[in-house]
C-alpha cells in the first residue's frame, strides 16, 4: 500500500489499514486465503500556485546591459570633454 503519511491523509489511511485488516480477518474465518485490500491515495491539487515570478533574473540582465551601455559612453564622453578642454586651451 502506498500512502502519503500529511495529517490530512492519515485519518483515511488508518481506517483503511483497520477496514482491509477486518476484512482480512473475515476472509480468514471463511477459509478463504486473505488478500488485503489495495489502495492508492494521490495527492491533492495544490491551493496556491506554486510557480512565482522571480525578477532576479530580469534585473540583472538589465544591470549587465546598463553596464554594457554606460561604461562605453562615459569613456567616449572623457574623450569629447579632453578634446574640447584642448581644442580652448590652444
Amino acid at each position: 500500500m502506498y500512502y502519503n503519511n500529511t495529517m490530512l491523509h492519515s485519518v483515511p489511511v488508518g481506517l483503511n489499514i483497520l477496514g482491509s485488516t477486518f476484512h482480512m480477518l473475515a476472509q480468514q474465518m471463511k477459509g478463504i486465503e486473505p488478500h488485503p485490500i489495495e489502495t492508492k491515495i494521490h495527492l491533492f491539487p495544490p491551493l496556491t500556485s506554486q510557480w512565482k515570478y522571480d525578477n532576479t533574473a530580469f534585473i540583472s540582465i538589465m544591470l549587465i546591459g546598463m553596464a554594457f551601455v554606460f561604461i562605453p559612453g562615459g569613456f567616449a564622453i572623457e574623450v569629447v570633454s579632453y578634446r574640447q578642454v584642448c581644442d580652448i586651451l590652444r
